[in-house]
């Protein structure tokens, strides 16, 4: 029979046996996108709209912290937003223009 050491021993050293011989590694999760600042407001709304009918002390200290979390990524979008210009939806037209050619001269003209 063989001891509780012997035993760990033994696990330890298939284990180690199994790493070395290329086992398929755990694939990491895939991350989360971030949401948006639009999106996270839309969000933080509906958490709120949620909240609104609880009236315990818990639910109260997390509305206003949600308030003002999404006061402050309003302002963040409001503020930090990029102001269009007509360059963004119309590209300029380049117009070739042929070249000049001389005026006949009216001095000859017959009526």
């Amino acid at each position: 029979m063989q001891s509780n050491k012997e035993i760990f021993a033994a696990v330890q050293h298939e284990h180690d046996i199994n790493d070395s011989k290329g086992t398929i590694p755990q694939s990491p999760e895939p991350q989360i996108p971030r949401p948006s600042k639009r999106e996270m407001c839309s969000l933080i709304s509906q958490a709120l709209r949620y909240l609104e009918d609880d009236v315990d002390a818990e639910s109260n200290k997390l509305s206003d912290l949600l308030e003002d979390y999404q006061q402050k990524l309003m302002t963040e979008l409001h503020f930090n937003g990029q102001q269009t210009q007509i360059n963004d939806y119309f590209q300029p037209a380049t117009i070739e223009l042929a070249p000049k050619q001389p005026v006949p001269s009216t001095s000859a003209m017959t009526l």
